[in-house]
């Protein structure tokens, strides 16, 4: 989770560039927050899906090999994770775009 966060917030000034080029096509800063808004959901969702996989792999592989017990997964924590990280990588890229769509300094 942490280096998702890290990644988003570096990622502020390619951000900044595809919003100048979004309003210069004509978007409105709505249009352009709901770009971010999708893009930063999708983000957390395929990061979200791929740690539930990995998780779940590892946990069945030792489970089976190494405790010799029968693995038995529950969808509450998954469901939990996928959720939380989501919500939380979106919070996040929505947070690190701030004034990007006011025409504010990238840099700031």
């Amino acid at each position: 989770l942490l280096v998702l966060v890290a990644s988003v917030a570096s990622g502020r000034w390619q951000r900044a560039r595809e919003s100048v080029l979004l309003r210069v096509l004509g978007a409105s800063r709505r249009q352009v927050m709901q770009v971010l808004l999708v893009e930063y959901a999708a983000l957390g969702v395929v990061a979200a899906a791929t740690g539930v996989v990995l998780a779940l792999a590892s946990t069945a592989a030792l489970a089976v090999w190494v405790f010799h017990v029968p693995f038995v997964a529950s969808p509450w924590p998954a469901l939990v994770a996928l959720v939380a990280v989501t919500f939380l990588t979106t919070l996040t890229g929505i947070l690190t775009s701030r004034g990007i769509t006011t025409g504010s300094d990238p840099n700031s």
